[in-house]
Formats: structure tokens, C-alpha cells, sequence
């Protein structure tokens, strides 16, 4: 199960391999945005979620996050990127999820909207590979 820490990693990871270079990260324990990225010609920011909690502390630690927390992680993490596009213009910003049913099913539901809005989506895979819609 992806935390949100194991999302940021790998997203870091693969925006290093397409020649970003990585100003700054956020661990869930810190607040900001949890990735600032730059390369020749722009800054990348990125909102990322996990798919269950990393705090050992939690009643749900280790277990997915349910339907309805996923709901609200994707709207969240959707209205996040909109005010950093207001903030932060001409910026571009995105979102990062880990790659489950329940993330799909809801980021689908505002796809238009992340259309219209030219926000990225960066889907981690189990396995931590990452694919850019």
C-alpha cells in the first residue's frame, strides 16, 4: 500500500528521470506543496495523496482508505491544484494518486475540469512506476 511519502518519492523519481530538477519536497508531517520541480523552461508543482495512512498512531493505519476518504482526497487534491494555479501562474501544477479503482473512479468524475484547467495526473503504481495522463 502506497503512503502519501511513497507517492512523493516515486514522483520525485521519475521527474528527476525527465530532467526536473527537484526544489523541494514535503513529507505528510510537513506543510506545503509537496512537490516543487523546475526544468529549462518551467516550475512543476504537485499535489500528492497517498492511498492509507503513514501514521502508526491511526485507528486505520496500514488499511486502504475508504470510498469516502478517497472521495475527499481527490477533491482536495483537485482544489489544491486550482489555487496554486492562481497563486502560482503561469506555473503549471498537477496531482499525484496512487494507481487504485477508487482514485480512478473519482478523478474521473472531474476529468473536464482537470482538462480544462491543464492539470497534470501522475498515476503510482504498486510497483512505484509512474505514468503521466
Amino acid at each position: 500500500m502506497l503512503t502519501e511519502n511513497d507517492v512523493v518519492d516515486a514522483v520525485c523519481r521519475h521527474l528527476a528521470a525527465t530532467g526536473y530538477e527537484i526544489v523541494s519536497r514535503c513529507a505528510t508531517n510537513q506543510r506545503g506543496v509537496d512537490i516543487v520541480a523546475k526544468n529549462d523552461s518551467q516550475v512543476l508543482r504537485v499535489e500528492c495523496k497517498g492511498e492509507g495512512s503513514n501514521q502508526p498512531t491511526s485507528k486505520r493505519y496500514g488499511k486502504a482508505f475508504t470510498r469516502a476518504q478517497c472521495h475527499n482526497h481527490v477533491a482536495v487534491a483537485f482544489c489544491t491544484a486550482a489555487e496554486m494555479l492562481g497563486a502560482h501562474a503561469p506555473d503549471r501544477v498537477a496531482i499525484a494518486f496512487p494507481d487504485t479503482r477508487l482514485h480512478r473512479e473519482f478523478v474521473g468524475r472531474v476529468q473536464l475540469a482537470i482538462e480544462k484547467l491543464e492539470i497534470g495526473v501522475y498515476w503510482v503504481g504498486a510497483d512505484r512506476r509512474v505514468v503521466q495522463r
